[in-house]
């Protein structure tokens, strides 16, 4: 189902409170920059489609072949830090699928899902448990870098063509409790860009 509200409504409806000014490129394409918790922000989502390709399917014991549209999706937001030398690293939250909680036959982002840093010296620094909580929320496998001048999330992903920006970017895949329209399309960006400040702060601190 298409969304609702489109990826330039969205932005274009969060502007104000991210203090953001909007570029929009196409529809499915904008470039945002802006201040949040006096830090400079920078966002950019861009889908290309993909054209047909084949998918195939079980149904009824038989394996039968679909033609999918698909679009690529590619999502950067970074946050502006100045990062401690022994605080730069990255943190990823993904399913371990040796997690005995993973059941493939089950749709269940959150089973298994597990946090990883590298180096593993980071998370003394920066994987406090409200961050840990945070991290386990997340329904996408995902990296966050820091870098000595940003905390940075870069994200592609491929989704069906009608899926739309909520399943194709990342910082639209809200992990709260589920909202409707036009909610679901403006919850996601404001929840990572604080995830990205709180880790700034942490990256930080001396």
């Amino acid at each position: 189902m298409a969304d609702e509200l489109g990826l330039d409504d969205a932005w274009r409806t969060l502007a104000p409170e991210l203090g953001g000014a909007v570029e929009v490129r196409s529809a499915r394409s904008v470039h945002v920059v802006g201040r949040r918790r006096g830090r400079t922000f920078e966002a950019d989502v861009d889908a290309d489609g993909l054209g047909p390709t084949d998918v195939l399917r079980m149904a009824f014991g038989e394996t039968k072949r679909k033609r999918q549209a698909y679009r690529q999706w590619r999502t950067s937001l970074s946050v502006s830090c100045a990062a401690a030398a022994e605080r730069r690293g990255t943190l990823r939250s993904y399913v371990d699928v040796r997690d005995p909680a993973w059941n493939p036959r089950v749709y269940d982002p959150n089973a298994g899902r597990a946090i990883l840093t590298d180096p593993p010296t980071l998370a003394a620094h920066v994987l406090t448990p409200a961050i840990r909580a945070k991290l386990l929320e997340i329904a996408v496998d995902v990296d966050i870098t820091i870098h000595p001048d940003a905390v940075r999330i870069e994200h592609h992903t491929k989704v069906p063509q009608e899926s739309g920006f909520l399943a194709g970017s990342v910082i639209h895949a809200y992990p709260g409790p589920v909202q409707r329209m036009p909610a679901s399309a403006v919850a996601g960006p404001p929840w990572w860009i604080d995830l990205l400040c709180d880790i700034a702060e942490l990256a930080e601190a001396r």
